[in-house]
């Protein structure tokens, strides 16, 4: 039997930091492949590189079912809609989608979005340069969303809630375990401000 050599193999796409995804995914798509082998937390998992073929896959629950993936890796996230599959997994995005429909998107513009996006804006104050990502990115969908789900979420505890989160979806650094451990503190923490 032929054993799989995932491409770049000094790292795990799952848990290592990628500061370089950017020219890394580059360099992927330049080879021609459409799918490549990597490491994906210690075992081999499958990079697809093209976007019309991610599209492609993503809907097909058959090819490429989703929850395995979320309810064994993901424990520590408890149930969420990604664990769900079939019409149960139907149901449910129907419910949570509805919030974020492009028709209520277009309706929370005025009464929504902009002051959001102005309450961000004007944190900025007088300051010349700054992070764009840091200050803007992170912060205003994390508020738009937290606004969508009735959380109310102050300036105070804003950088901790949005490090929490980070944290439950295992984006702290470290080996497997420690991430898990970390994540599930950090759930206990969002419960409990819940």
């Amino acid at each position: 039997m032929n054993r799989i050599e995932p491409v770049m193999p000094e790292i795990d796409f799952a848990v290592d930091p990628l500061a370089d995804l950017d020219e890394r995914m580059a360099y992927l798509k330049a080879s021609g492949e459409r799918v490549v082998p990597v490491h994906w937390k210690g075992e081999i998992g499958w990079l697809v590189l093209r976007y019309d073929d991610v599209i492609k896959l993503l809907p097909d629950e058959k090819k490429i079912p989703a929850a395995p993936e979320y309810i064994r890796n993901w424990d520590t996230q408890g149930p969420t809609l990604l664990k769900l599959s079939g019409q149960n997994h139907k149901i449910n995005r129907e419910i949570v989608s509805k919030p974020f429909s492009a028709g209520q998107i277009r309706a929370a513009i005025e009464s929504m979005l902009v002051p959001i996006a102005n309450r961000v804006i004007d944190d900025i104050g007088d300051r010349r340069e700054i992070d764009l990502i840091e200050t803007f990115s992170h912060r205003y969908p994390f508020l738009v969303i937290a606004q969508i789900l009735g959380i109310p979420v102050d300036n105070e505890q804003e950088q901790e809630l949005r490090e929490l989160v980070s944290d439950v979806v295992q984006g702290a650094q470290g080996d497997i375990e420690t991430r898990r451990q970390i994540a599930l503190d950090a759930r206990a923490r969002l419960n409990a401000y819940l």
